[in-house]
């Protein structure tokens, strides 16, 4: 019992590092744009990738990285999955929202594996891309049933 409860702190100390590194990339995405409702834009991801400022395109790519990060912690970690239920559960609806909506960054298939392949992860990028690959739609999944 006691390495559970451990293992759950340590996970959610985890999360927390990163979600807190998303909802700053988020604040950041609002500057860049004002006039736009910015969780729109995490819902169809394809629109930082897309753009034409370098700023938000790299800001996509950070988003990438931390939306791994999440993955890797979810499908590797002891106790992670109750960790980011838990976490999930003491968001705010709106915090929920962006949150679950910068995962969604994952279903971009074709650009992050020419990142992974391009050395977003090093030179030894196959297992990576392979667990990537493997993993992403089933944590996509998960994540939309926690939503509702």
């Amino acid at each position: 019992m006691a390495d559970r409860y451990q293992n759950i702190r340590t996970r959610i100390g985890d999360y927390r590092t990163k979600i807190d590194q998303i909802f700053e990339a988020y604040a950041r995405l609002e500057l860049l744009f004002p006039e736009t409702n910015t969780t729109e834009i995490l819902k169809s991801p394809g629109k930082l990738s897309t753009a034409k400022s370098g700023e938000i395109r790299d800001l996509g790519k950070v988003i990438i990285i931390f939306s791994l990060d999440l993955l890797y912690f979810w499908m590797y970690q002891p106790r992670a999955r109750s960790a980011l239920r838990l976490i999930i559960k003491s968001l705010t609806r709106e915090e929920q929202l962006i949150l679950l909506g910068s995962q969604q960054i994952l279903a971009q298939q074709k650009k992050i594996t020419l990142l992974i392949v391009d050395g977003l992860l090093g030179k030894n990028f196959a297992r990576a891309l392979s667990f990537y690959l493997d993993r992403f739609q089933e944590y996509l999944e998960t994540l939309r049933k926690m939503e509702k």
